[in-house]
């Protein structure tokens, strides 16, 4: 009787959860959902996670749409639920006191329009046809009949001032269209879209799929359900993801440069070109300038040295952290004591803190001065030594490996490995739940503030991640002056920067002429910047004719031909041209971090061409660039575990700043070999005032406003056959190297080509 009672309001909960993630799932379906998350006493947020994890990542469900729950898929999964570490953990970690997750939502749910619209979905929707075959056709019609009831029956105990907006959502559910799953509609046939795992995903606009009728839209997402069935790759929810767009001739093309995205549009005016550009590499203090000691094969790497890379930058990271943590806990007390005590209690107080410091950490949370604020082995616990009150911890979060071809992490399958210096590599389990807001990622080097009293399983009270650089690199403008004054460089104008991402042709062909890259180049004759960014692959490994080698040149006169080409086109209409490779390039070697490109002809290409590294740091005047062209931000969505967070992308991408890496996932991914050889190198040195990655992900450019960074993913020049996007960068006073923050001085523009 309870769960009768409480039910419409909690699957409401669970419908308007799966639709943040971007999940269907069959009507029929909806109470079997509530009924097993009831049972099994979990969250609609663990639910999903579990979903994701089950659907992405296992390989005896390639098959598995992660955006559809339906009939044939979900009492496997109801199995495999039932024994997850989601539902042990919960079980043996929930106090028997705690509420429901349907009590809970019943304490604090109030429908709105949008549940309610979802509800009318549920009791009205029209019976697929391809379950019409052994019900009557009358059926349909008493559907219709129980349609209008429900019509009229809303609209008498609706009051005045919502009359108009129940009006307008049983009008929109009264033409909603439910298209039949067996049986295509011939009148609206197109191509089958590319799945969303592909790396470059064809792409429209939002304006086409705007002006599409609801037929043809509802046959798209039919069509593309079917193809990710079938794809052998593993899917990102769809809400994260750039819109499919079906092979189509890049001629053909719509909304040539149509805005995608913008920051600071409406505040930084487009001025006159700036008149002093320098380009300088910044190396990392313990970088050769791309020389190693001793030159091996890639397959022959050196175990031991990717723990010792490991080790190190898990002490530094940690240093980080742990000076991070003293700075908040002296900024709370310094808090407290001023609200709430006075002169003499301060005296008591500091009196017994000094006489707690003398016992030792024993039985309370450790204080640590000034004199012992270097010393990461004082600071931190061990993950295996029990304790009665909040510890802090150090380590990286992993997968415990339970899960059989799975790498996603997910509250059942957490665990916190110790760092080398006081835990010695130990792993025990993590407990998420007291956390409100969570982003993590395998490999994340974290500090944890919580209670492990068995000393097997730490329940986390604060996850501490932000490591990030605080300080600017010291820059001057290369003169025998210091520095050039704002009032010297108020007539210096705008750098203008353009940026595109490679690959640069269609999927089928490797001609500059008529591409993507040669109608870029038409856009920088036309916009005349004053650096061209431009980041491979030129020699894309996923190419038509490259894999089946139906070229008659070798790779590498393809990468020359096409950037030739371009160089011949823009050179006298910029004045510096950066090229950055890819780990997707045929003629140059792939593991990341990557050297610069490697040719004998750098010579015919010009002066004002630089070959930078992958990924690569460097300033232009005194503004700072971080760029890789690894695509973390997919990985980091297909592997990481979020929860509660406003912006997943911009977080995603802030992983990188706060870890101060530009591939801080370990272990990476099998299509992107990490060379620990040479791991340092994918470090950040110092605070970046733009950070550019492109991604399979929707494009964006937003602020991180701890480090004022501007990050931009302006994704990639070609999708498949089609065209995609590029960026324009608009700096003002990049020659003033007495600014600090040039967040509110860049405005950025991805553009479609």
């Amino acid at each position: 009787i309870f769960f009768a009672q409480l039910s419409p309001l909690f699957m409401a909960s669970l419908q308007h959860t799966l639709q943040q993630a971007d999940i269907s799932y069959d009507a029929k379906l909806l109470i079997e959902l509530s009924s097993l998350i009831e049972e099994l006493n979990i969250s609609p947020d663990d639910f999903v996670n579990e979903w994701q994890s089950y659907s992405m990542n296992n390989d005896s469900n390639k098959n598995v749409d992660v955006s559809s729950i339906n009939p044939d898929s979900f009492p496997l999964f109801s199995k495999q639920l039932r024994v997850s570490k989601t539902v042990k953990m919960g079980k043996k970690s929930r106090a028997r006191s705690q509420k429901t997750p349907i009590a809970a939502a019943a304490a604090g749910f109030m429908h709105n329009a949008q549940t309610i619209g979802a509800l009318m979905d549920n009791i009205s929707t029209p019976i697929a046809a391809h379950s019409n075959k052994h019900r009557p056709k009358r059926r349909q019609a008493a559907s219709t009949t129980k349609v209008h009831h429900v019509q009229s029956r809303m609209m008498q105990s609706s009051n005045t001032s919502q009359r108009g907006d129940d009006q307008d959502e049983v009008a929109a559910w009264l033409n909603m269209s439910t298209p039949c799953k067996s049986v295509p509609s011939s009148s609206h046939s197109i191509e089958s879209p590319i799945p969303y795992a592909t790396t470059n995903d064809a792409c429209t606009s939002q304006q086409q799929q705007q002006q599409q009728t609801p037929s043809t839209q509802n046959h798209h997402n039919r069509n593309h359900n079917h193809t990710q069935q079938q794809s052998q790759q593993q899917s990102i929810p769809s809400h994260m993801m750039q819109s499919p767009a079906p092979m189509s001739g890049y001629k053909s093309r719509k909304n040539k440069g149509a805005t995608v995205c913008a920051l600071n549009a409406d505040r930084i005016a487009i001025g006159h070109r700036c008149a002093r550009v320098q380009v300088r590499r910044i190396a990392y203090p313990n970088d050769t300038a791309g020389a190693t000691a001793a030159p091996s094969r890639f397959m022959y790497e050196d175990v031991h040295h990717k723990q010792d890379a490991i080790k190190r930058r898990l002490r530094h990271i940690g240093l980080r952290l742990m000076r991070e943590i003293i700075a908040m806990d002296k900024q709370e007390a310094a808090t407290s004591t001023t609200s709430t005590m006075d002169v003499e209690d301060e005296k008591d107080e500091d009196e017994h803190a000094a006489s707690d410091n003398n016992n030792g950490k024993k039985g309370s949370t450790p204080t640590i001065t000034n004199e012992a604020s270097n010393d990461v082995e004082s600071f931190y616990s061990s993950v295996q030594e029990p304790s009665q009150c909040a510890r802090y911890y150090l380590g990286r979060i992993m997968n415990d490996g339970d899960n059989a071809g799975s790498d996603k992490i997910t509250a059942g399958n957490m665990v916190l490995e110790g760092d080398p210096f006081v835990s010695f590599g130990s792993r025990v389990r993590l407990d998420v739940t007291g956390v409100n807001e969570v982003a993590l990622f395998p490999g994340q080097m974290v500090a944890v503030k919580g209670l492990n009293s068995s000393g097997k399983e730490i329940f986390a009270e604060k996850i501490y991640t932000e490591a990030y650089c605080r300080d600017r690199i010291h820059a001057d403008n290369g003169n025998t002056n210091a520095a050039v004054t704002a009032a010297e460089d108020d007539d210096d104008g705008t750098l203008r920067v353009m940026m595109a991402c490679g690959p640069f042709t269609a999927k089928n062909s490797v001609d500059f002429e008529a591409s993507p890259l040669y109608d870029f180049g038409k856009q920088v004759t036309r916009h005349e910047p004053n650096v061209v960014i431009l980041t491979g692959p030129f020699t894309d490994s996923d190419n038509e004719l490259l894999k089946k080698n139906q070229v008659s040149v070798t790779f590498e006169d393809v990468f020359e031909h096409l950037l030739r080409s371009l160089v011949q086109m823009i050179a006298s209409h910029c004045d510096e041209i950066v090229v950055i490779p890819s780990t997707k390039d045929l003629h140059h070697f792939s593991a990341f971090p990557q050297e610069a490109y490697t040719t004998t002809t750098h010579a015919r290409f010009g002066q004002n061409v630089r070959f930078l590294s992958n990924p690569t740091q460097f300033r232009i005047n005194n503004v700072s660039f971080g760029i890789s062209s690894a695509d973390f931000l997919f990985d980091c969505c297909r592997m990481g575990f979020m929860r509660n967070l406003s912006d997943r992308l911009l977080s995603m991408m802030a992983h990188c700043i706060n870890q101060q890496s530009f591939y801080p996932l370990q272990p990476s991914t099998p299509s992107l070999r990490m060379d620990h050889d040479k791991y340092e190198r994918s470090f950040m040195s110092h605070k970046l005032d733009l950070f550019l990655m492109p991604s399979t992900l929707k494009q964006f450019a937003k602020i991180y406003a701890h480090t004022d960074t501007v990050c931009v993913n302006p994704s990639f020049l070609t999708k498949l056959n089609s065209g995609g996007t590029y960026a324009m960068l608009y700096v003002q006073q990049s020659n003033d190297y007495s600014i600090q923050d040039y967040s509110k001085l860049i405005r950025v523009d991805v553009l479609k080509i």
